[in-house]
């Protein structure tokens, strides 16, 4: 699949088997050097099971927790 947008060009493989990514490339077009950063996807392991702490942020000392939707609210 190839998704183009002016001056870069987004191109991504994906396995016939299980539809997945295996490859992505960003290649810069309009640049002479044609410059391009690329990515090789393999070993998903889409079951995995991963402990809550895993998506846990330590809290910086200092810092208060808001209330989004009121914080929003507030500044309309």
């Amino acid at each position: 699949m190839v998704l183009a947008y002016p001056g870069t060009e987004l191109q991504f493989w994906l396995d016939v088997h299980t539809a997945l990514p295996v490859e992505a490339a960003v290649v810069y077009v309009d640049d002479p050097r044609r410059p391009h950063f690329y990515v090789e996807y393999f070993d998903w392991q889409l079951d995995r099971k991963l402990p809550a702490s895993t998506f846990a942020l330590p809290k910086p000392p200092g810092a208060t927790q808001e209330d989004f939707p009121a914080v929003a609210r507030a500044g309309q």
